[in-house]
């Protein structure tokens, strides 16, 4: 039974992104849309909803939501960087791998 992965890109509105065999690669895929979005944003601050329906607790159309924030904070005074980056996807890997 497949995974789809969702991005909620607003009120009442989303962005299909896939499907996936997996929960796992349905997660690995959420991250790199999180990090996609946020090297879009040039490192700044943002926030990024997704669920994923598939099987779980409450049968094959639970649905597993997931909300990220992450990036610079412009009040910080600091411009992002490559290794705010770099540190941001280390830190979803580490989240996803447990």
């Amino acid at each position: 039974m497949p995974y789809r992965l969702t991005r909620l890109t607003g009120e009442n509105e989303s962005s299909f992104i896939g499907e996936y065999e997996t929960y796992t690669a349905a997660l690995r895929a959420r991250m790199n849309d999180v990090l996609d979005a946020l090297d879009a944003n040039n490192g700044w601050w943002l926030r990024v909803e997704h669920v994923i329906v598939g099987p779980g607790l409450l049968g094959a159309t639970t649905e597993h939501p997931f909300c990220t924030e992450l990036g610079v904070d412009p009040a910080c005074g600091t411009l992002p960087t490559r290794v705010d980056l770099d540190e941001a996807r280390r830190w979803l890997d580490a989240l996803h791998r447990g």
